[in-house]
């Protein structure tokens, strides 16, 4: 896995599109680690577009999970038409690979954002590896904590961008 702490050097990583069809990058983490900010960056300047998981939450719905929460349909119908206009398509949110997985594909480029505390902690003072399901609080941190659990996205990326918070 490439670790990254400057756009720059991710930039320089993303993989560009080589077919008819857009690239899609992946921009995964725990909520509050900048995920939102990067995709917005890395879509202005790879001229993408930003797509963010949480525009597709139903707030009404019932879920155990929180991509239960997702309508689906409608996030697939988006990247299929956005993928003929834009050489990029830059997807974040928590939760993504299990997202794509329901979806029945992966994105073209994994990053997982890590937010370092000044004690060297990330994630606002723990280390994941450390962190007990009991203490995740929240439905969503605890539905987040489980992902990461299942999933490893801190693993499986291809590339890891870390910044310090001050």
């Amino acid at each position: 896995m490439l670790a990254v702490t400057a756009l720059d050097e991710l930039l320089q990583a993303v993989p560009d599109k080589t077919t008819a069809q857009s690239v899609v990058v992946g921009i995964d983490g725990f909520d509050g680690t900048g995920k939102t900010t990067l995709a917005y960056a890395l879509a202005e300047r790879l001229g993408g577009i930003r797509v963010g998981l949480d525009s597709y939450v139903e707030k009404d719905r019932e879920a155990e999970r929180y991509v239960g929460l997702l309508r689906l349909d409608a996030l697939q119908r988006d990247l299929n038409g956005l993928s003929r206009c834009f050489s990029h398509i830059i997807v974040d949110g928590v939760c993504l690979l299990e997202a794509f997985e329901r979806l029945g594909c992966t994105p073209d480029y994994l990053v997982y954002v890590k937010k370092i505390s000044p004690q060297g902690l990330w994630h606002d003072g723990f280390h994941l590896e450390a962190y007990e399901a009991s203490e995740a609080g929240s439905w969503l941190a605890s539905s987040v904590y489980s992902y990461h659990r299942v999933y490893e996205p801190q693993l499986k990326a291809a590339a890891c961008y870390s910044w310090a918070r001050a």
